[in-house]
């Protein structure tokens, strides 16, 4: 698939040393958005799947669905339900890890152990991913979120991340 008019930008962080696992680049929001996109991280695979009205119900792009929260204007941000409390969730590949704010673990009384936050259930919608641990992180970025799903969910799960539909297709 050959990609034009693609927009870039250049990323100002400190520079890391390069290694065989060191990303090249991200690809963003400008791009995706007229995908669906499936992710199978277990057999190092991305499909770009052409959004089309006319597309097969079998383009492999299934799973339970966990729609996008509306007021995000179709970013990947979902609301999931915790013993804990709600949490407004960033669906996030460049996340290394589960991640919660610092101040959203405080406001719902959570118990932190080594900077850590375990959930036994986490729900989005009708979907249940059982257990997780969400690292305590104090960030500022996007107000009005809770923290991230990141690659440690990725690594287990097939993602359809259905960008024209608005929401999420899971797979185990």
């Amino acid at each position: 698939m050959m990609f034009s008019n693609v927009d870039g930008y250049i990323d100002a962080r400190a520079p890391q040393p390069l290694t065989p696992t060191t990303p090249q680049g991200v690809i963003g929001l400008g791009l995706l958005r007229s995908f669906k996109v499936i992710l199978d991280y277990k057999h190092k695979s991305i499909t770009f799947i052409q959004s089309s009205r006319f597309a097969a119900e079998s383009d492999a792009c299934t799973g339970t669905k966990v729609s996008f929260m509306p007021e995000w204007h179709g970013a990947p941000v979902a609301k999931a339900h915790t013993e804990l409390g709600d949490l407004i969730l960033v669906w996030d590949t460049g996340a290394a890890r589960g991640v919660i704010r610092k101040q959203s673990a405080e406001d719902l009384h959570a118990t932190v152990t080594d900077q850590i936050v375990s959930v036994p259930r986490l729900t989005f919608g009708e979907f249940d991913i059982g257990a997780m641990d969400f690292h305590v992180v104090d960030y500022a970025q996007l107000p009005g979120t809770d923290g991230f799903i990141g690659n440690d969910f990725f690594a287990n799960h097939i993602v359809c991340i259905d960008f024209p539909g608005t929401g999420f297709l899971i797979r185990r």
